[in-house]
C-alpha cells in the first residue's frame, strides 16, 4: 500500500502519504465526478481520491478498516447539491448570453449558479456522451486516416443529447466584475480562457486546436494590459 500511487485533488500521492493525512479522505469511483469536483476540493484544501481503477477502492477502504485513515465514499449527488440557484440572475444575463455564444463552438453553454468556495469562478460539467465525443476528438488528432474514419462512424452513433456546461459562480468577484461589462469581445475572450482553465482543473483532455485558441486569447489579454 505505501508504494501505490493515487490520483487526488492534491496531485499524485502515495499510499504512505494518504495514511498520514489527518482529515477525512473522500473517494469516488466515478471518473466524471472526480473531474468535476477535483477543483472544488483543491480550493477547499480537502482530499478527494480517484478510485476508478483496479483495486484502488479496496485499498482506500482497507485504510479505513485498519484505522489508518478516516475515509468516506463521495455522495454521487454532491455536485447537484452544491450548486445552488443564484440570486439576481437578471444582472448576469448579458454576460451569460455572451459566454454561451462564445462557447457554442465547444458544444458548451454557460449557466449561473452559487457555490463554495467563493474563490472558484467556474466548474465544467459534461455528461457521458459528451465526454466520449471529447475523447474521440482528441484521438482523431493523432490517428491515421483509416482509423479517423472509424472514429467518425463511431461518433455518429453517440446520442445527440450530449451536453456540457460551464457553471459560473455568482459569488465570485471576477464573475461579478465581468457581469458589469458590455464589451462582447472581452467577454468572449474571458469565456474561452475560463472554459479551458476549468477543463485543465478537471483533468479533461485538451485538444491541440483548443490549446491554440487558449493561447490566442491569452495573447489578447496581454495586449490589452499593455
Amino acid at each position: 500500500m505505501p508504494y501505490f500511487s493515487f490520483e487526488t485533488s492534491h496531485g499524485i500521492l502515495s499510499g504512505a502519504d494518504l495514511s498520514l493525512y489527518q482529515n477525512t479522505i473522500f473517494y469516488t469511483s466515478d471518473i466524471d465526478s472526480f473531474r468535476q469536483l477535483r477543483p472544488v476540493f483543491a480550493e477547499k484544501n480537502e482530499m478527494l481520491v480517484n478510485t476508478c481503477y483496479v483495486y484502488e477502492r479496496s485499498l482506500i477502504e482497507k485504510l479505513g478498516e485498519m484505522n489508518k485513515a478516516n475515509v468516506e465514499q463521495l455522495n454521487k449527488s454532491l455536485l447537484e447539491d452544491m450548486l445552488e440557484d443564484a440570486k439576481d440572475e437578471e444582472n448576469f444575463k448579458f454576460m451569460l448570453d455572451a459566454f454561451s455564444d462564445a462557447l457554442a463552438e465547444f458544444d458548451c453553454c454557460a449557466q449561473l449558479k452559487s457555490f463554495s468556495p467563493v474563490q472558484l469562478a467556474a466548474i465544467y460539467s459534461i455528461n457521458a456522451e459528451g465526454e466520449i465525443k471529447r475523447d474521440i476528438g482528441k484521438a482523431k488528432e493523432t490517428s491515421s486516416d483509416m482509423f479517423a474514419e472509424m472514429l467518425d462512424n463511431f461518433e455518429k452513433e453517440i446520442e445527440a443529447d450530449s451536453s456540457a456546461a460551464l457553471y459560473l459562480n455568482s459569488n465570485n468577484p471576477l464573475i461579478i466584475k465581468l457581469s458589469e461589462s458590455s464589451d462582447i469581445e472581452k467577454l468572449s475572450v474571458y469565456a474561452k480562457i475560463m472554459y479551458f482553465q476549468s477543463l485543465i482543473a478537471g483533468g479533461f483532455p485538451i485538444r491541440a486546436a483548443e490549446m491554440n485558441i487558449m493561447n490566442e486569447n491569452l495573447i489578447k489579454l496581454i495586449e490589452w494590459g499593455i
